[in-house]
C-alpha cells in the first residue's frame, strides 16, 4: 500500500510530539516526585527532633524529681529518726512513724502529679537493702506498701550499681518489662528506673528510686494511629521497645529474635558515631531514625511514612498528562500534514517525471527546469536533469567498460591458475579444509601425491578426510591448537610440527601454516587455508644434533670430575707435607726422650714417679700426632650427602694442620669473627680454605715478605656470612687477576702448581654450596671473599 509523504510526515510528527511530551512529562514527574520525597524526609526529621526533645525532657524531669526527693526534708527527718535508738527526731520533734507517713504523702504527691510514675521507693543499705518506704500505683489506685510486704533488694543490679555512685550521681536503667520476684508483671508495664544514692554527712544511708512507665512517659500511644506512619523505639541492641505491631514490642523479653537491624538498614547509626539517618526503604516508603543518649546507653527513635500524597498526586498527574499528550500530538500532526501537503506539491510533480525517466531506461530526455521552486526542491529538479543527461552518457561508457572488464577477469583467472600450478609442481601442498569435525577437504593441490602418496581426488571425493591422516598421538594437540586460534580470533597461526600417515603406512613430519577464513557477515569460521612442507629430514637432523650435545655434556662432566680428582690429589700432597712438618718436632722430642732414658737409668734416676712423668710427656706427643692423622683423614673423607656444619670450626681444623708449616716460615695467621652454620660438603669446604691459604703462603715465601701474615675475617650477616682471606704478599698482577679461577692457569713457576686449586674452589663454592667466591687486590696484598648462605632453621 502506497502512503503519501504528507501522511508519513503527519504520523512521524505525531510520534515525535508524543515521545517529546512523554519525556517532558516523565522528567517533570520525576522532579516533582524527588521534591515530595525529600520534603517527606524533612518533615519526618522535624517530627523526630520534636519527639526526641520531649523524651529528653521527660527523662530530665525524672532525674530532677529523684534528686529533689533525695534531698527533701522528709528524707532527712526520716534518717534522723531512724538513726536514733528511740526512733525519735529531736530536731523536728517527730517519731519515725510520723516521718514515714510524711514521706508516703510526699511519694503519693509525686505519683499523682506524674501519670508515668507507678512506683517510688526509699531503700536502706541495711538488712540486705530492705525497702523502708514504698508507694505503688496499681490499676490507677495509689497504694502504700505495708511493713510486712516490704522486700529486700540487695541482690538487684540497680541497687548495687546505685550504691556504688557518688553523691548527686544518677543510675538510669535499661528499658525493660517490670518484674516482681523474677516474673513479668501483667498487665505489661515497660519500665525505666532512675535512682540516686542518699548520703548524710558523707555517709551512704540508702537510695531513692522511681519506676516509670515509658509508654506514658514518652507518650508512645499517640503514635499508634498515625495515618500512613509507623513509629519504632529500639534499645542499643536493636530490640524493639515500641512497635505498631504489638507482637514485636519487647519480644526479646519472651525469647524472640525480632530486631530493628534486621528490618532496616541501620548499620551506620549503630556501628558508627552517626546521630541521625534518613533514607527511602522503597520508592514510596521514607524512613528516618535518630539516636537518643540516655545515661550510659542510647535508644533509637525511628519513623517510617508511606508517601500517600505522592501516590494520589501521581495518579491524577498521569491522567491529566495523558490527555494533554493526545491533544498536543493531534494538533501537531494536523498542522504538519497540512504544511507538508503544501510543501510537497513540487515533489509530487518531480516524482512523476522521475518515473518516466526510469521506465525509459535513461534513453528519454525529460525536462525538469520548468519546476520553479526557490528552495531545495528547485535545486533537486535541476540536479536530476543534469543527472539524467549524465546517465545517458554513463550508460555508453559502462557498456564499453563491461567489455574491457570481461577481458581483465579472463586474464586474472589465468594468472591465478598459473599461481596454483606452482603448488602442483613444487614440494609444498596447498590445502583448503572445511570447518567440520573431520576436516574434510574442499580443495588440495596435486602435489599431495608426492607428499603422502594419496591422489587429490581421494580427498575431494571424501574417501579420505584430513583428520584420519594425522598421527593418533599428535591429533589431540593439533585440534587444541586450532581451537585456541579460533577462540583468540586469530587470522593466521603456525602449528608445531606434527606427523602424517602416508599411503604405505609410513610416517612423515610436516610444518603447517594455516589461515582462518571467516564469513564476512556472521564472522563464523567456514574454512582453513594452509600449506604443508615436509620436514622429516630436518627433524632427523635435529634429533642427531641433540644426541651429540648430550654426549658432549657428559664428556665435559667427566672431565670436571677428573679435574676435581687432580685437585684433590694436589691438595693431598700439600697436606702430606704439612703433616711431615707437624710430626718432625714431636718425633725429635721422642728420640731425645728415648736416648736420655739409658743415661737416667745408669744414674739411678728412674723410679715410679719418673716413669709416670715419662709416660705423660710422651703420650702428649703421641696424641698430638694421632690427632693430626685424624684431621687428615676427616679432611679427605668423601662426603656423599650435604650436611650442616659451622664455618669457623672447619677453618680452625684446617689451620691446625697447616700451623707447623706457617710457623716454620714465620708466617702469622689470625682468625677473627663470629661463627655461623651453612650447608654443604665439609671436606670440600676445607679444601677451598687450604687452597687459598697455601697460595698466600707460597706467595709470601716466594717474595720474601717482611713480617708476613694471613688474616681470616668472618662477617656474619642476616642471611649468612662472608669469609675474607687476605695477605700482604703484594697482590696479583692486574693483567691476570681475572684469570685466576680458570682451569690450568697458575702464576707459580713451572712444576710448582697445577692451576686447578682455585678453579675447583670456585666450582665447590658456587656449584655445590650455592655461594660466591671472588678476588681483588688491596693496598699491599690480595683478598679472597667467600659468601655463603646460613641454615635458617638452626
Amino acid at each position: 500500500m502506497k502512503i503519501k509523504i504528507s501522511t508519513k510526515v503527519a504520523i512521524g510528527s505525531f510520534l515525535v510530539a508524543g515521545i517529546g511530551v512523554l519525556i517532558f512529562a516523565y522528567l517533570s514527574y520525576s522532579q516533582i516526585s524527588d521534591y515530595f520525597k525529600q520534603n517527606l524526609l524533612y518533615h519526618l526529621s522535624v517530627e523526630l527532633e520534636s519527639d526526641t526533645k520531649d523524651m529528653k525532657n521527660s527523662i530530665k524531669s525524672i532525674k530532677d524529681d529523684v534528686k529533689t526527693l533525695a534531698e527533701s526534708n522528709e528524707i532527712l527527718g526520716y534518717i534522723r529518726a531512724y538513726k536514733n535508738k528511740y526512733h525519735y527526731d529531736a530536731f523536728e520533734n517527730k517519731k519515725l512513724n510520723d516521718w514515714e507517713e510524711e514521706l508516703q504523702k510526699e511519694f503519693l504527691a509525686y505519683i499523682k502529679q506524674n501519670e508515668a510514675y507507678f512506683q517510688i521507693r526509699f531503700i536502706g543499705i541495711e538488712n540486705n537493702g530492705k525497702e523502708l518506704v514504698r508507694i505503688d500505683k496499681i490499676s490507677n489506685e495509689i497504694v502504700p506498701t505495708k511493713d510486712n510486704e516490704l522486700q529486700e533488694k540487695g541482690s538487684k543490679k540497680y541497687f548495687s550499681d546505685t550504691i556504688a555512685l557518688k553523691k548527686d550521681e544518677l543510675y538510669i536503667s535499661n528499658i525493660n518489662l517490670n518484674k516482681e520476684r523474677g516474673n513479668i508483671v501483667f498487665p505489661i508495664i515497660p519500665t525505666i528506673r532512675i535512682a540516686t544514692p542518699v548520703y548524710v554527712d558523707n555517709i551512704l544511708f540508702g537510695i531513692i528510686i522511681i519506676n516509670a512507665n515509658t509508654d506514658i512517659l514518652f507518650n508512645l500511644d499517640k503514635y499508634r494511629d498515625l495515618k500512613g506512619k509507623n513509629t519504632y523505639l529500639a534499645n542499643h541492641n536493636g530490640d524493639y521497645l515500641f512497635h505498631n505491631n504489638i507482637d514485636k514490642t519487647f519480644s526479646f523479653e519472651f525469647g524472640k529474635n525480632i530486631n530493628i537491624k534486621n528490618d532496616f538498614k541501620l548499620n551506620d547509626i549503630y556501628n558508627n558515631d552517626t546521630e541521625r539517618i534518613g533514607f527511602y526503604e522503597r520508592d514510596d516508603l521514607a524512613f528516618f531514625a535518630k539516636k537518643i543518649q540516655i545515661g550510659d546507653y542510647f535508644v533509637i527513635l525511628a519513623r517510617s511514612a508511606a508517601n500517600i500524597f505522592l501516590k494520589e498526586q501521581s495518579a491524577e498527574y498521569t491522567n491529566k498528562m495523558f490527555l494533554y499528550i493526545i491533544l498536543v500530538t493531534l494538533m501537531i500532526a494536523l498542522f504538519s500534514a497540512i504544511l507538508t501537503r503544501v510543501l510537497t506539491s513540487s515533489i509530487t510533480k518531480l516524482t512523476k517525471r522521475a518515473k518516466i525517466v526510469a521506465s525509459s531506461n535513461g534513453e528519454e530526455d525529460i525536462k525538469f527546469n520548468d519546476l520553479k521552486s526557490n528552495d531545495e526542491i528547485g535545486e533537486l529538479s535541476t540536479s536530476i536533469e543534469i543527472m539524467v543527461r549524465n546517465l545517458v552518457e554513463s550508460k555508453k561508457e559502462l557498456s564499453s567498460f563491461a567489455s574491457s572488464l570481461e577481458l581483465e577477469v579472463r586474464k586474472r583467472t589465468k594468472e591465478q591458475e598459473m599461481l596454483l600450478s606452482v603448488f602442483d609442481k613444487g614440494d609444498a601442498v596447498l590445502f583448503k579444509w572445511n570447518n567440520d569435525e573431520k576436516w574434510s577437504v574442499d580443495s588440495v593441490s596435486s602435489s599431495i601425491l608426492k607428499l603422502t602418496g594419496y591422489h587429490d581426488k581421494e580427498f575431494l571425493s571424501g574417501d579420505i578426510v584430513y583428520a584420519s591422516c594425522i598421527h593418533k598421538e599428535d591429533l589431540e594437540r593439533v585440534v587444541t591448537e586450532v581451537t585456541l586460534a579460533v577462540e583468540n580470533n586469530k587470522t593466521f597461526f603456525e602449528h608445531k610440527p606434527y606427523r602424517l600417515y602416508t599411503v604405505n603406512h609410513g610416517i612423515i613430519w610436516v610444518h603447517d601454516n594455516t589461515i582462518i577464513v571467516r564469513d564476512e557477515n556472521t564472522n563464523e569460521v567456514t574454512h582453513f587455508l594452509g600449506y604443508l612442507t615436509d620436514i622429516t629430514e630436518l627433524k632427523e637432523l635435529n634429533e642427531q644434533l641433540e644426541q651429540k650435545v648430550a654426549f658432549g655434556v657428559e664428556e665435559i662432566r667427566s672431565k670436571d670430575e677428573l679435574l676435581a680428582q687432580q685437585s684433590k690429589l694436589a691438595a693431598m700432597g700439600e697436606m702430606i707435607g704439612a703433616i711431615a712438618h707437624q710430626w718432625r718436632q714431636p718425633l725429635n722430642a721422642l728420640a731425645v726422650q728415648i736416648q736420655f732414658m739409658e743415661d737416667d737409668f745408669e744414674d739411678g734416676l728412674i723410679d715410679e714417679e719418673y716413669l709416670k712423668e715419662y709416660k705423660k710427656e710422651n703420650m702428649k706427643l703421641i696424641n698430638f700426632m694421632s690427632k693430626t692423622i685424624d684431621d687428615f683423614r676427616n679432611f679427605f673423607r668423601v662426603d656423599k650427602v650435604k650436611t650442616e656444619f659451622y664455618v669457623k670450626e672447619k677453618i680452625e681444623e684446617t689451620i691446625n694442620i697447616l700451623s707447623s708449616q706457617l710457623e716454620a716460615h714465620n708466617i702469622s695467621l689470625e682468625l677473627n669473627g663470629e661463627d655461623f652454620n651453612t650447608l654443604g660438603y665439609e671436606s670440600e669446604f676445607q679444601q677451598v680454605i687450604l687452597n687459598i691459604i697455601n697460595n698466600s703462603k707460597d706467595a709470601l715465601i716466594e717474595k720474601n715478605i717482611n713480617n708476613p701474615f694471613i688474616t681470616i675475617d668472618i662477617n656474619k650477616t642476616k642471611d649468612g656470612g662472608e669469609i675474607d682471606i687476605k695477605d700482604n704478599a703484594g697482590g696479583i698482577p692486574d693483567e691476570v687477576i681475572n684469570r685466576v679461577f680458570d682451569p690450568y692457569f697458575t702464576t707459580k713457576e713451572q712444576g710448582k702448581g697445577t692451576g686447578l686449586g682455585l678453579y675447583m674452589s670456585k666450582m665447590i663454592i658456587e656449584d655445590n654450596m650455592d655461594g660466591n667466591i671472588s678476588v681483588k687486590n688491596i693496598d699491599n696484598g690480595a683478598i679472597f671473599s667467600i659468601t655463603l648462605k646460613q641454615v635458617l632453621n638452626s
